[in-house]
């Protein structure tokens, strides 16, 4: 559940299996969804979370995930993924220069 200040209802932000969650300086939550194989940010104030990275589920190509575990921010707002079969730690920029 994501609850906002003052809120009364929480929203529903897990989907399938959570395995990772981290909030950014925005204070935007990302989460890992480990059996869908992607990642899930949650911007502050919205409703509904948006997929910003994919796999099928399948193999470990370079540009997919295969069930993302942990999470983590750097000071830069990169964001590192473990992901889990594909034995690796993806990053992402979460800000564009």
């Amino acid at each position: 559940m994501k609850w906002t200040k003052n809120a009364s209802e929480g929203i529903v932000v897990a989907t399938g299996f959570p395995r990772g969650l981290c909030v950014d300086s925005s204070e935007n939550i990302y989460m890992a969804d480990y059996g869908n194989h992607q990642l899930v940010c949650w911007p502050k104030e919205a409703k509904e979370g948006v997929v910003f990275a994919t796999g099928d589920g399948e193999k470990d190509d370079i540009n997919q995930l295969y069930y993302p575990w942990g999470l983590s921010i750097d000071q830069h707002d990169y964001l590192y993924v473990a992901d889990h079969s594909s034995h690796r730690i993806q990053r992402f920029p979460l800000k564009k220069d």
